[in-house]
């Protein structure tokens, strides 16, 4: 039973087509593994970051159904719901008259 939604989560994304007909990936979210796994996204959470609350069966469950999924963070989602701002540093010369590049 369990592969089975595993299964039917991994076709479901498959499914998904631009607009010239090339097949798309979605992302994995905690909520797919979640529901693959039947546990909740807390448990998810807690699994995937190795903190306290989560039995072994379902630690190990949940971390393989992540990687049946080929589960990866999205960090932009990540920043959006901490509310943290992601800092870009950018590296320009300090004469410009050194590099062409720069005119």
């Amino acid at each position: 039973m369990q592969s089975a939604s595993i299964h039917g989560t991994v076709k479901n994304q498959r499914k998904r087509q631009d607009w010239r007909g090339k097949k798309i990936r979605m992302i994995v979210t905690v909520h797919d593994i979640a529901r693959a796994a039947n546990v909740s996204r807390g448990t998810v959470h807690r699994a995937l970051h190795d903190r306290l609350g989560v039995s072994q069966a379902t630690r190990q469950k949940v971390l393989s159904i992540a990687k049946h999924l080929d589960y990866k963070p999205y960090v932009p989602a990540r920043v959006l719901a901490t509310q943290r701002k992601l800092l870009i540093p950018i590296v320009v010369p300090i004469d410009e008259n050194e590099d062409p590049f720069w005119h």
